[in-house]
């Protein structure tokens, strides 16, 4: 699998260090209708419950794809490629905290987002057409997907209130899938889905990790 960074402006991908901590859940507080602005704390509790909820979902997701198509114990292995996504910068977890850019990390989960935007459409897509593919396989990769919007809004609304000057960008890694024409049932087009799957467990697990970072740097109540 081959990727490629695709630029709309100058942007640093510079972050140093991230922590974890624990993040607690929770629903909108400012209706869409009332005009309000919704707190900076309740929207990273959303943040981080959309989060946990993609995390739990893509992982998931990946066990029953495994459980309906493999054929065997090696049938499904990691591609020597790896993900898409690496071809975006990884903040150090041991660095000096001090060095952390706030800007950079929202622009970081930004970019993991959008890069997962077409990669769900095409694998909903795709998935759809195999044989006897089960429901709940399908309803978890819509989920996924309609949760990564929901949840790059909610990102928007964060950076706003952390810093006006974060604009959208549209910074994201393009997808490029060669054995899109092979038949979506061959053993290409199968592993190709698997390691999508995989991959994305991957990054929404990195998600997680960054907004409860900013959380807990950011909200002086944050109890982390």
């Amino acid at each position: 699998m081959a990727a490629a960074v695709v630029l709309a402006g100058q942007m640093l991908l510079r972050a140093h260090s991230l922590l974890l901590c624990k993040g607690v859940a929770s629903t909108p507080t400012c209706p869409l209708s009332s005009g309000c602005q919704e707190p900076l704390s309740a929207l990273f509790d959303r943040a981080i419950h959309l989060s946990t909820s993609l995390h739990s979902l893509s992982s998931e997701l990946l066990e029953k794809f495994e459980i309906k198509f493999s054929k065997g114990p090696k049938y499904f292995i990691p591609d020597i490629n790896g993900c898409h996504t690496d071809a975006i910068t990884i903040p150090g977890i041991h660095e000096e905290v001090t060095e952390i850019r706030y800007k950079d990390f929202i622009i970081l989960a930004s970019c993991f987002m959008r890069s997962w935007k077409e990669p769900m459409e095409l694998f909903i897509t795709g998935v759809k057409q195999l044989p006897n593919v089960q429901s709940d396989i399908l309803s978890k990769a819509v989920a996924i997907k309609d949760q990564n919007h929901e949840l790059l809004d909610v990102l928007e609304k964060i950076a706003s209130q952390v810093n006006p000057e974060i604009k959208d960008n549209g910074m994201y890694v393009v997808w490029i899938e060669p054995e899109h024409d092979m038949p979506v049932s061959s053993v290409p087009r199968m592993r190709s889905f698997y390691n999508r799957i995989r991959c994305l467990r991957r990054d929404t697990n990195k998600l997680d990790r960054f907004f409860k970072y900013l959380k807990c740097n950011i909200i002086e109540s944050a109890k982390c």
